[in-house]
C-alpha cells in the first residue's frame, strides 16, 4: 500500500490509502528504456519503481536502478551489497537513475547513536529532532550500560541533505559521541 497526504492543512490529518494490484501493469503498459536515465518522480509516476529495502535509499543518495521487468525498477544505493551481487549476475539489467522528487514525500532513515549517559540526554536528543529540526520520529530505543548509552532512532526524512544536517546537530548534544546512518530498516 502507498500512503500519501490528502490535504495540505496542518490541522487536518487525512491520508489516502492506495493499493496497487500486481495483475495490472504499474505504468499502463509503457516500457522503460534502459538506455535513458530513469527519473524518480512523485505520485502518478509514469514508470513504476520501488525502493530497495536492503539499502533504504533516500533522495540525495547515489543510486542505480535494477530492471525487474520492462515496467518495474528497483532503486538501490550504489554501494549496496545486494546490488553488487545482482550486477555480477545480471549486469545488463542495471540502469542509470536520477532523483526528481520534490520535498513532498518522506523516507525512513535509521540512526544509531552512542555516547556517555547523562540525565536529560534522551529528552535533549528527541527535542532537537522533533521540535528544533521539525522531523517526525517513527521509533526510538535507548539503552544504558556502565555509563555508556546506545540509541536507535527511525525518523521520517526528505533527503540526505536534511539527514546530514540533523546528524551534525545531534552530534552537538552534550554526551553524544557518534551518530551513524544504518542502511537496513
Amino acid at each position: 500500500p502507498i500512503f500519501e497526504r490528502k490535504d495540505k492543512s496542518v490541522l487536518k490529518k487525512y491520508w489516502t490509502l492506495e493499493f496497487i494490484r500486481k495483475s495490472k501493469p504499474l505504468n499502463s503498459g509503457k516500457k522503460i528504456d534502459p538506455k535513458k536515465v530513469f527519473l524518480i518522480k512523485n505520485k502518478n509516476q509514469k514508470n513504476a519503481y520501488n525502493l530497495a529495502h536492503c539499502c533504504n535509499p533516500i533522495p540525495g543518495d547515489d543510486v542505480v536502478g535494477f530492471m525487474n521487468t520492462s515496467d518495474s525498477v528497483t532503486i538501490h544505493k550504489k554501494n549496496c551489497a545486494i546490488l553488487k551481487d545482482l550486477a555480477a549476475k545480471q549486469g545488463d539489467k542495471l540502469i542509470s537513475v536520477k532523483w526528481g522528487l520534490e520535498k513532498k514525500r518522506s523516507f525512513v532513515a535509521k540512526l544509531d547513536i552512542e555516547g556517555f549517559d547523562q540525565q536529560g540526554l534522551v529528552f535533549n536528543v528527541t527535542k532537537l529532532i522533533s521540535q528544533d529540526s521539525n522531523v517526525n520520529i517513527k521509533s526510538i530505543s535507548f539503552k544504558s550500560n556502565d555509563g555508556i548509552f546506545y540509541g536507535e532512532i527511525e525518523i521520517y526524512i526528505f533527503d540526505t541533505e536534511d539527514l546530514e544536517a540533523l546528524i551534525k546537530n545531534i552530534l552537538r548534544v552534550k554526551g553524544v559521541k557518534s551518530v551513524i546512518r544504518v542502511d537496513e530498516n
